[in-house]
């Protein structure tokens, strides 16, 4: 009969209380299901001491201090251990910092693994329960010059299951650095436009700006780049047609940004593109700006419909209402 097996009991016999004591595999097993959901990666303990992290001075790699649980197996290491890099002078070299498990030896160390001969692969990490159990720290190349480069290769020790829920994180321990990006939109009102004539455009409530045919007309508007913004701005123009007729549109989305009263130091990206009648629709995005906008930075937006364009064939009225902004944030 299938049942479940429990462990620290009194060793006494009775039930899981095995007279002779808890074994080896027992105790590194109820490790690994506690702290090691994926123990071929995981084993760094975070925050204590300097987190076995590789630094590097010249050919010297350093595993500084720290706390690990590898293959269920607790260590520390109160003093920094030091290897030496071995460059090639034939091409650069592949290397890697393990924590190494010794069955044989009842041992835990850190070891470094370097090709030779000038071979710029990666070694590879022996995983053989019962023999040898390799976990990556670090790896990177050497150039024959003694350049060294290094890719950190830690992963942290963490609880399986439901993961982690708000009330078992204190106030401010998460920094926005450590959550995952992602997309965020706000909206820009259009605030003021220049019509035919260089009027401003009829505002129509409920609908927005009036864009007649048979001439230019402009909408504009003004935004600050969020605090929060860490890439892949897209710019998008909102408008609804007036409906009835067919024929062409022709449209186009500029924007001007830059820091403050410099705003219009970078033009952007224009997008201009004739369209289908009757266009109630997001168009004209604009995206891929470069230089890549920072936090802070003032746009000036700029949207125009070339009514007197001969692509502009429609003779509906359009209405602009401003552009829907999106984001990439870091939180």
């Amino acid at each position: 009969m299938a049942r479940l097996i429990s462990i620290f009991w009194t060793t006494d016999g009775i039930g899981d209380g095995i007279e002779n004591g808890y074994v080896q595999d027992q105790l590194t097993r109820w490790q690994r299901m506690l702290w090691l959901s994926s123990p071929t990666t995981m084993g760094i303990a975070t925050g204590y001491l300097n987190e076995l992290e590789v630094t590097a001075s010249d050919l010297e790699l350093q595993v500084n201090t720290g706390a690990c649980m590898a293959y269920g197996f607790p260590a520390w290491l109160l003093t920094a251990a030091t290897h030496t890099l071995e460059p090639s002078t034939i091409s650069d070299t592949g290397w890697r910092m393990v924590i190494r498990i010794k069955w044989d030896k009842r041992t835990m160390e850190t070891v470094l693994l370097q090709n030779t001969g000038g071979v710029i692969d990666i070694p590879e990490i022996t995983q053989d329960v019962g023999i040898c159990w390799e976990v990556s720290l670090a790896y990177g190349i050497v150039s024959p010059e003694g350049i060294v480069t290094i890719n950190d290769d830690r992963a942290y020790m963490s609880q399986p299951g439901e993961g982690i829920g708000s009330t078992m994180v204190a106030d401010d321990t998460i920094e926005a650095i450590n959550i995952q990006n992602r997309e965020r939109t706000f909206w820009c009102d259009a605030l003021s436009g220049i019509g035919p004539g260089a009027t401003e455009p009829a505002w129509q409530e409920g609908i927005g700006w009036e864009f007649v045919a048979d001439d230019t007309t402009s909408g504009y508007g003004a935004f600050t780049v969020p605090d929060d913004f860490t890439s892949d701005l897209k710019i998008r123009a909102v408008i609804v047609d007036s409906g009835g007729d067919s024929g062409t549109i022709r449209i186009r989305n500029n924007a001007q940004y830059g820091q403050g009263v410099d705003y219009s130091t970078y033009l952007g990206k224009t997008t201009t593109e004739t369209i289908a009648a009757p266009a109630t629709t997001i168009k004209a995005e604009v995206t891929e700006l470069e230089p890549t906008p920072i936090i802070g930075d003032f746009f000036l937006m700029e949207f125009d419909r070339y009514g007197d364009h001969e692509d502009d064939t429609s003779t509906d009225t359009i209405y602009f209402l401003g552009w829907i902004i999106e984001y990439q944030a870091d939180s």
